[in-house]
């Protein structure tokens, strides 16, 4: 069975009830000066400037509402770029290529309260809203019209459409550009990318770890995802709904066993998860005396992570959901452990089944167009990391608490292009409250 991780819930402390996750300050693995250097060696900059941006894309949050306000539903997507004029792009479909004078007040207001350069870009073809509505329904259309459709996403930075294709009869982007002569979706510029190996989900395996089963039958392993809670108020964990093994065959997994870094075992029960809910996350249930801990493992030896908050602490929801490109984020699986890269792509649609195993609850071809793209040099993705925890590159407070993102929900391997890093694909987790259920913070 496939899978990838999300850390789990829980406690620091040895008591059987608590379920637990990890403090990468307590060792070298997840600190902020190990973030830094994975950060400097990604972008290929010296360790100062690795931090200088760091601190821009924290502090960009500060400013979301104000560009909320201003912007509103103009806009398109948002990523960081620059090099000594490092900042925050916001890309519009307001018309014209001047900036009003309001423009101008808010990049200047931006500037002095927080050192951060705004660019506005306008002229993009389709808002936000638009632009993933779209790409949903050209998903379902396009798996079904291209041999080997693996995925389909937004660049924004790049302000294009890829589209990923595997084709062993294919040798180069060009042949499969030519063999299909898409120019455009929309309005908007098509890439092909040819890949050397389809998609291929991770497998079960965790923050804490999971074992899943089928009756009494040891089937597979997965990474835990973040403490959570039910609607009911009931305790849980989210993970990746791939994890459960579910397929027009089988029902899948009917139980799983989590074991947290203490080795205390506990038994989860997988919740039901709404058709409507087309995405690759589930919500396993822990018994009703368990107690949860807001926090993350991001490492198998140590104590949890505290995470105070989801996504970001804007309230601007545009762009890369509530990310922006560009933004630097970190993951840990049971299989690979902990590592990190950027985002790349959003509103990134994925084949629905892999290998006779549903990626999400749907009975189209394809899944709700809800993923984004993570890359780099450092990056490490596999089987069993499969629901495992994507978080914020860097403490967003200072008890070293994190932001949490997402769960990871698969790789693609290697690019036909030579020298092209890894790309792993996560749930964000902006759409929990579809399974339903509300991620567990620190106070």
């Amino acid at each position: 069975m496939t899978g990838i991780f999300l850390s789990g819930c829980g406690s620091d402390d040895d008591s059987n009830n608590d379920i637990s996750v990890s403090n990468p300050n307590t060792d070298n693995t997840g600190n902020y000066e190990t973030r830094i250097a994975a950060y400097a060696e990604l972008k290929e900059i010296p360790l100062d400037e690795a931090k200088r941006r760091l601190l821009v894309m924290d502090s960009a949050y500060e400013s979301y509402p104000a560009i909320d306000e201003h912007l509103r539903d103009s806009v398109s997507s948002i990523y960081f770029n620059g090099d000594e004029d490092f900042g925050l792009t916001v890309r519009t479909t307001r018309k014209g290529e001047l900036l009003s004078i309001l423009d101008e007040n808010l990049i200047k207001k931006i500037k002095d309260e927080t050192g951060m350069l705004l660019r506005i870009k306008n002229n993009a073809v389709m808002n936000s809203d638009e632009l993933q509505v779209m790409l949903s329904q050209k998903t379902e259309e396009l798996s079904e019209k291209i041999l080997g459709f693996q995925a389909m996403g937004y660049n924004p930075k790049k302000d294009s459409i890829i589209i990923k294709v595997y084709d062993p009869s294919l040798s180069s982007n060009e042949e499969l550009s030519n063999k299909y002569s898409m120019k455009d979706l929309s309005g908007i510029d098509v890439e092909f990318q040819l890949l050397s190996a389809p998609i291929s989900p991770a497998v079960l395996v965790g923050g804490g770890q999971l074992l899943s089963f089928n009756g009494s039958t040891p089937s597979g392993r997965c990474t835990a995802g973040f403490s959570a809670f039910a609607s009911n108020g009931a305790p849980a964990i989210i993970t990746a709904y791939h994890c459960l093994g579910r397929s027009k065959y089988s029902n899948g997994v009917t139980s799983f066993q989590y074991t947290d870094n203490n080795n205390v075992i506990h038994n989860l029960t997988p919740a039901y998860t709404r058709p409507s809910a087309n995405h690759d996350m589930a919500l396993l249930l822990a018994p009703s005396f368990t107690s949860i801990k807001a926090g993350v493992y991001l490492d198998d030896r140590f104590g949890s992570s505290p995470v105070v908050e989801r996504g970001t602490k804007q309230s601007l929801k545009k762009g890369l959901f509530s990310t922006p490109a560009e933004e630097f984020l970190c993951h840990y699986g049971r299989k690979t452990g902990f590592s990190c890269g950027e985002t790349k792509e959003l509103y990134i649609g994925l084949k629905a089944v892999y290998n006779g195993v549903s990626l999400c609850n749907t009975d189209k071809t394809s899944c709700n167009s809800t993923f984004i793209s993570l890359t780099g040099s450092d990056l490490k993705c596999s089987a069993g990391d499969s629901g495992g925890p994507v978080v914020s590159g860097y403490p967003v407070d200072n008890r070293g608490g994190f932001a949490a993102y997402g769960i990871v929900s698969a790789c693609d391997q290697t690019l036909v292009r030579l020298g092209e890093d890894l790309t792993m694909y996560l749930s964000s987790l902006d759409f929990i409250n579809e399974l339903p259920a509300t991620l567990a913070l620190a106070p």
